[in-house]
């Protein structure tokens, strides 16, 4: 597992990343902005099952 960590004044981004896997997360002051956890990471143009560890609010809409 290769990891990439960079830390600026109040960011703090990092990036682990293997031939499967890749794991991404941005921390702001300490407090977790994104964090993108995917099991299925393919380098052959292909990106399969992306999991979001991110909350975000959908609303759906009814038609």
């Amino acid at each position: 597992m290769n990891m990439l960590s960079i830390k600026l004044q109040n960011i703090h981004m990092e990036f682990q990343f293997s031939k499967t896997t890749l794991h991404f997360s941005v921390c702001y002051k300490n407090k977790l902005l994104t964090n993108v956890n995917n099991a299925n990471f393919q380098m052959n143009n292909k990106l399969v099952n992306v999991g979001w560890g991110a909350k975000k609010k959908v609303k759906q809409q009814q038609q």
